[in-house]
């Protein structure tokens, strides 16, 4: 492990992720990249240009630690103009990352019909 990343790791936990606010007007052409190249889902947000007033999408993205850089690189390739904000997250959950629930022992998960708020 590289001192970097062992600092992160330390300081921050083994789970956590970066998250990616992505700020295109080739909102439709970075998410498809986005998909195909990282096999990561993208949530496209609508948004408005406070300057400009024009609609502006924003993209909502996760990764791990090791792929932002690549993260980085494909949407400067994809929309130089791009604005981007990244941040940590403490734990990503579902597909692709963790799953909600896992057996561990002297413990089961929640049947899947269990709302968890005791309204059965």
């Amino acid at each position: 492990m590289q001192g970097g990343l062992m600092v992160d790791t330390t300081m921050e936990g083994a789970g956590t992720v970066r998250t990616a606010l992505i700020i295109t007007s080739r909102a439709e052409s970075v998410a498809q990249r986005i998909m195909a190249e990282m096999e990561r889902g993208v949530t496209i947000i609508p948004g408005t240009g406070g300057y400009t007033g024009e609609a502006r999408p924003a993209l909502y993205v996760v990764v791990t630690r090791s792929e932002v850089t690549q993260l980085k690189a494909l949407v400067h390739e994809a929309d130089p103009q791009a604005f981007m904000v990244v941040g940590a997250a403490h734990e990503a959950l579902g597909e692709g990352f963790r799953p909600f629930f896992t057996s561990s022992p002297g413990r089961s998960p929640l049947p899947p019909e269990t709302s968890g708020r005791g309204d059965r």
